[in-house]
């Protein structure tokens, strides 16, 4: 048991609460906390470690597990001394007429991994890249589970709530190589920016799926667009012409962009005034002014 990098707890009937049965000193030190402030706080309420904004979800899908006599998992950040939060899975499961939690824990170098990818600026999903099943998530998301003889979530379910494999999904190609290293999309009214990396993710077969929200760029862009277009229609109505004059440190001025109203305006196609201006906007002035 020692050796094991877990902890276990009961269902105390008369608590109403889990207690933490066995506890090695290794997953206390995971945690980032001492002993005696470990006892105090967590060893008659071993559900304190999950995050506050998932207990409630999570305590009452372990319950509803006991009360059927079922096994369940549940794979949720729970709470470090230092205010981090760290995955882990808590597997339940009936011993008699005792309900058992085990908090399976994670090497120092898991915990360093998942430190860097939650402080990454994308999602990272990692997909079971035969079946969509969900196999890591990184960051603070909403803890989810599966219940003995469900199988585990898939990506489209936790992440979009969806029944089937979304629209843009480029797992559909199924790693052909027509198959995008990268690609954007709306979701919900957001745009997405996502692409993929193939691995082995202990032992599986998957995809590593990384989605940044592009939404403010994409926005910004499409204004950008439609400002560029007014601009061009202005410009292509306008009476007379119109240019952009670039002035060096050198004093000479040369065009970088002639309207088509320019052109008529001088009596020349397009062509031949960017011959006559490209080296210098002042070509076409007659000598004496």
């Amino acid at each position: 048991m020692n050796a094991f990098c877990g902890a276990v707890a009961v269902y105390d009937e008369e608590c109403k609460t889990f207690c933490f049965q066995y506890c090695p000193e290794k997953v206390v030190q995971l945690l980032g906390y001492d002993m005696p402030y470990f006892d105090r706080h967590f060893s008659k309420d071993a559900l304190g470690l999950l995050c506050d904004e998932d207990r409630m979800e999570v305590e009452h899908a372990i319950m509803s597990a006991k009360s059927r006599h079922i096994g369940i998992k549940v794979y949720s950040p729970v709470k470090e001394k230092t205010g981090c939060l760290k995955w882990y899975k808590i597997e339940g499961w009936e011993d008699g007429t005792t309900y058992c939690l085990l908090f399976g824990g994670m090497s120092q170098e898991t915990q360093l991994f998942q430190s860097i990818a939650s402080e990454n600026a994308d999602n990272i999903y990692v997909i079971d890249k035969e079946n969509y099943d969900l196999l890591y998530v990184n960051g603070f998301k909403r803890a989810f589970w599966n219940e003995e003889g469900q199988n585990t979530p898939k990506c489209y379910e936790h992440i979009y709530n969806k029944k089937e494999p979304c629209f843009h999904c480029m797992m559909k190609m199924g790693g052909s190589e027509e198959m995008p290293c990268e690609t954007s999309y709306e979701e919900g009214g957001r745009c997405y920016a996502t692409h993929f990396k193939e691995t082995e993710w202990n032992g599986t077969p998957a995809y590593i799926k990384y989605v940044r929200d592009i939404t403010e760029e994409a926005t910004v862009k499409r204004e950008k667009e439609r400002l560029e277009k007014y601009f061009e229609t202005v410009l292509k109505y306008l009476p007379g012409g119109v240019a952009v004059v670039h002035h060096g440190l050198n004093g000479r001025l040369t065009p970088e962009y002639l309207s088509d109203g320019f052109a008529e305006m001088v009596d020349m196609s397009m062509e031949e005034a960017w011959d006559m201006y490209k080296t210098n906007a002042l070509s076409g002035v007659h000598p004496d002014d």
